[in-house]
């Protein structure tokens, strides 16, 4: 299953948080996991694994994978038909999958980097890319579908760090490629109504409504500041927060004797297990929480890092399984903190 992670704006924790998750899930819960670093003008997702001394030693990228394309697309002709086994496809043989962590009971995080960083020209490979051109014109969008698709059928996930912002490629990574998007914002109104404009441009696509796939949306208040100065004022942020958004859980399958209470739901059942609050050990440098040694018996897991936890058992596991079953989500267990 893939999620795109968004954030309208930087430094709200997106890529932060997106990395904790995929990193509990595969030492806790043995998933293989597959990083993309769609973030192309700010690309960084490695730097959470990179040790001390030690660099990543990074290989070809996404955008490196779509120019292979482009070039063997131009080179058979517009009316030529590219087989399955033409279609350029990332692994580990041929230099586009790194291997990031992999624990002893089978779990695993791989990751596609946004471009081959070595070639000293990369950025202006990025900024020349014509995307309108290559979703239109170049069957783009097919390449899209058929490599998501594949790549699905290679992992327990693929997390998707998107580009922040309104923009041609935005759309891609979050209408075309997830099945699932994480909007993570911070309590301010340019980050309410950027998310807002990109789960409204989710729910309104062609591609989604002709597919007849119902949005699931996952909000998430990130870096509330609860201290005694400012408590009721964060209370209040929460309130706008369940009021833009609540809307949005309506798609998960919430039943309609539930529809009305949606915005209670979400402020009062579902807030309060995602919401990213600001700590101190968040706010420095990139740090994973979880590794082979988080999971034994005993290990004394810090409070702060159950957002992590939470957010990956009752939403990321459980619409997988919903996925999985062609069931909608299952309210029960949140409906029970609101009565």
């Amino acid at each position: 299953m893939i999620y795109s992670f968004y954030s309208y704006k930087g430094g709200v924790g997106r890529t932060h948080l997106l990395v904790n998750i995929a990193s509990y899930l595969c030492f806790h819960k043995k998933r293989r996991i597959l990083l993309i670093d769609w973030d192309l003008e700010a690309p960084g997702l490695h730097y959470y694994f990179e040790q001390a001394n030690r660099p990543i030693a990074l290989g070809k990228g996404l955008m490196d994978l779509l120019y292979e394309f482009i070039t063997l697309r131009d080179s058979l002709g517009k009316d030529s038909t590219i087989t399955e086994e033409q279609m350029p496809f990332p692994t580990h043989q041929n230099d586009y999958i790194k291997t990031l962590r992999a624990t002893s009971l089978g779990g695993r995080l791989d990751i596609l980097p946004a471009i081959d960083y070595a070639q000293g020209d990369y950025t202006q490979r990025i900024n020349n890319f014509h995307w309108r051109t290559f979703f239109e014109k170049q069957d783009g969008n097919k390449y899209l579908v058929w490599l998501k698709n594949k790549l699905k059928s290679q992992y327990d996930y693929i997390f998707i760090d998107s580009r922040t912002g309104s923009n041609d490629y935005s759309g891609i990574c979050n209408v075309l490629m997830p099945d699932a998007n994480v909007l993570v914002m911070a309590s301010n109104q340019q980050n309410f109504q950027g998310c807002v404009r990109m789960a409204e441009r989710i729910c309104a696509s062609d591609y989604r409504n002709n597919d007849h796939k119902k949005p699931f949306i996952l909000p998430i208040l990130s870096r509330i500041d609860e201290n005694a100065a400012t408590i009721e004022e964060a209370r209040q942020w929460r309130k706008d927060f369940a009021k833009a958004f609540g809307k949005y859980i309506v798609h998960w399958g919430l039943p309609d004797v539930q529809k009305p209470l949606a915005d209670s739901i979400l402020e009062t059942a579902i807030a309060p297990m995602t919401s990213a609050n600001h700590t101190s050990i968040f706010s420095i440098g990139e740090k994973t929480y979880f590794n082979e040694d988080s999971w034994r018996a005993g290990f004394d897991i810090d409070a702060r890092l159950e957002v992590f936890m939470k957010i990956a058992d009752n939403f990321i596991e459980k619409t997988k399984e919903n996925s999985a079953t062609n069931t909608p989500f299952n309210f029960d267990s949140l409906l029970g903190a609101i009565h």
